[in-house]
């Protein structure tokens, strides 16, 4: 595989996006949400071969909990090595503070702060690089993936940013669902279409 990010070959340009927010969740259950998401998506298999590259968990004075956290994924569509569907994230946590807060007459701990998730995701190909150090077969690389299996490529591009854009919503939905209120609504508050009748 290539460590080397500028030596990578990538098909067209990548895809990013970015969820920063500054509220209140569950830190556990969310970092389990996101594991878990791609174990389904069957981009590792279990906890033995999660990639996660780096881990950074500290503590700061008079800031809180800081969390460092870089995952990068690999997948290869129909078992083929040739090219392989990469995403890249990146998830910082900073002046995580524990709190307990109650609701529906139950205390629960959970963590304030400020959350922020990057990820990058795009289609590599010829990661082992035989292509590239073969004599004969480096000369047609790029005429083989633009040209000759150009919808091939297109194909598993559009899959990956559907993929990449379900982990978007993924995250977001959980992030706006975990909402740790007293708040009672009343039918007052509901607004809507009122009969003139």
């Amino acid at each position: 595989m290539v460590d080397d990010p500028k030596k990578r070959k990538v098909y067209k340009e990548s895809f990013y996006f970015r969820i920063k927010a500054v509220d209140i969740f569950n830190l556990k259950a969310l970092y389990t949400m996101m594991h878990e998401w791609f174990v389904e998506e069957e981009y590792c298999d279990d906890d033995k071969d999660f990639p996660e590259i780096y881990m950074r968990d500290r503590n700061v004075q008079n800031k809180g909990r800081e969390i460092l956290v870089h995952w990068r994924f690999h997948k290869h569509p129909f078992g083929i090595d040739f090219y392989n569907r990469t995403i890249d994230v990146l998830i910082k946590m900073v002046g995580i503070k524990d709190i307990e807060v109650m609701q529906e007459g139950k205390k629960f701990k959970i963590q304030k702060g400020l959350f922020e998730m990057k990820v990058w995701a795009y289609l590599e190909y010829d990661a082992e690089e035989k292509w590239r150090n073969h004599w004969f077969l480096k000369h047609f690389l790029d005429i083989y993936v633009y040209r000759l299996n150009g919808e091939t490529f297109d194909i598993h591009r559009n899959e990956l940013l559907e993929e990449v854009e379900n982990y978007q919503a993924a995250v977001k939905e959980y992030l706006s669902l975990m909402k740790y209120t007293d708040k009672k609504y009343s039918l007052k508050d509901v607004s809507g279409y009122e009969s003139p009748y």
